[in-house]
């Protein structure tokens, strides 16, 4: 489904900057009202507001996003690596929900290339989240992110395990694992966060970092699988 059959806002999306202002605002209205938001899918709520790039594609089977106050941008924020002064068109964010619901609590920016994929699960992203390009959220159960995190290019967030696997002759398993990662956290470049871990409270993991187990707050971590670096360490965007 393209994202224009769902939602206008600011002129980024539709035929004309006149026909999408006013559906946004129509929409705004009807979702104060109580009527499920913007296409029964979307729920602004607290002077909510949503901006996203044309290229961008959201598919929402039984699903919801529901933004509680703040604006939640898809593909509209550049990083250093995905802006048209490198000459790359960038490319479009994907978001896919199938029976879940995507939770925004504040500011969000998924930047261009970002994938959010949420098969009969809840993903909840705090307020003043940037998540860069490249970036692949994949959720069964659930995946928390905290308030003010920074995701580097090609992050891999997942609470399963992809496959079912398990001993010979047993049958194989695949249980998702929730995933919370708390607030103020820095992800480096394609690094990865796996099924069952939990990331204190400004947590900073190396680019290229595999994080198997949960992280204490302020602690730095490296490594494949993730072993402890420093504590107490803290950082500035």
């Amino acid at each position: 489904m393209r994202i224009r059959d769902n939602i206008a806002t600011r002129g980024w999306i539709g035929k004309g900057r006149l026909i999408s202002f006013l559906y946004y605002q129509v929409a705004r209205l009807a979702s104060a009202w109580g009527q499920l938001g913007i296409g029964k899918h979307v729920e602004l709520h607290h002077g909510a507001r949503i901006a996203v790039n044309h290229r961008s594609r959201i598919k929402l089977e039984h699903s919801k996003i529901i933004v509680h106050g703040g604006t939640f941008r898809v593909g509209i924020t550049h990083g250093y690596f995905d802006g048209s002064g490198q000459g790359v068109p960038p490319s479009a964010c994907q978001l896919s929900l199938v029976n879940s619901d995507l939770h925004i609590l504040g500011d969000v920016s998924l930047y261009p290339g970002c994938c959010i994929d949420v098969r009969d699960g809840k993903v909840t992203i705090g307020g003043n989240t940037l998540i860069n390009g490249g970036t692949h959220i994949l959720c069964k159960r659930s995946v928390s992110i905290g308030s003010d995190c920074h995701f580097a290019r090609e992050v891999v967030v997942r609470d399963d395990d992809g496959h079912p696997h398990g001993p010979a002759g047993s049958e194989p398993l695949n249980t998702p694992d929730p995933v919370v990662i708390g607030d103020g956290c820095w992800i480096g470049q394609r690094a990865m966060v796996l099924k069952g871990v939990t990331l204190g409270t400004g947590t900073i993991v190396a680019a290229g970092a595999v994080v198997t187990h949960d992280v204490a707050a302020h602690a730095l971590v490296a490594g494949i699988p993730a072993r402890l670096v420093r504590e107490n360490e803290i950082w500035r965007p």
